[in-house]
């Protein structure tokens, strides 16, 4: 028989919590989840707050939870409070793919339309150029020296300290 919900993503936080999300398929229910080790808590539309599908679930090194959604909602989790960002607040309207904290504390969105960082109070394009806008950024990553490394459909772009490295079928990635 076909399942008809799942778990879609999961993240432990540097208390131990186990964080997840979950969507029932049959009505395209979808909720957060936070398991303590020994009680569940579930973040659902009960309890005053709505989601999209959910694509990554992140905590920065100050215990923010971060929960990025399609349709450019992003859901920020600080203590007990729950604030929503959405394209009403000045965010995109893209699905939000991935999240990661660079080396400056920013944090950098992977959308659907491009790169995006929280900066002075407000979500931006990246400042590397029209690579990082309007493309389709599936996934970032932070390595140890604290590059960014950028997973787009047509190729990688790697941040480095200031500037760009794109690497492309034009210098050897296969495609």
């Amino acid at each position: 028989s076909r399942l008809d919900h799942g778990i879609e993503n999961l993240m432990i936080d540097a208390k131990g919590n186990v964080w997840f999300s979950r969507i029932t398929w049959a009505n395209d229910n979808f909720f957060l989840g936070k398991f303590d080790g020994q009680k569940f808590t579930h973040y659902t539309s009960s309890n005053g707050l709505f989601f999209s599908q959910i694509n990554k679930i992140y905590e920065d090194k100050d215990s923010i939870i971060w929960v990025g959604m399609t349709n450019g909602v992003l859901l920020k989790i600080e203590g007990d409070e729950c604030t929503y960002i959405t394209p009403k607040e000045g965010m995109l309207l893209a699905d939000i793919n991935d999240i990661v904290e660079s080396e400056q504390d920013e944090i950098w969105l992977a959308t659907s339309a491009g790169a995006l960082l929280f900066e002075n109070e407000e979500w931006k394009y990246a400042k590397f150029g029209s690579e990082l806008r309007s493309a389709k950024i599936n996934k970032i990553h932070k390595d140890y020296r604290g590059n960014l490394w950028l997973c787009k459909n047509d190729g990688i772009s790697i941040l480095t300290k200031g500037s760009i490295i794109t690497l492309d079928s034009s210098n050897g990635l296969l495609g």
